[in-house]
């Protein structure tokens, strides 16, 4: 029971990370900054690519 608890904290976790890379992505696309854009793309692919993963 508790490796189930964990992994569904590590499931919910990683599903949370694309959120953040498109958060990255507006704050860089609102103030034109092509660096915090990029990086956030990045970072919401490699989230998605990692809860992918966990399922």
């Amino acid at each position: 029971m508790r490796n189930v608890t964990w992994r569904t904290i590590d499931t919910a976790i990683w599903s949370l990370v694309p959120l953040a890379g498109t958060v990255l992505f507006l704050a860089g696309a609102i103030s034109q900054d092509g660096v915090t854009s990029g990086l956030g793309i990045l970072v919401a692919a490699g989230g998605a690519a990692k809860a992918a993963s966990t399922l």
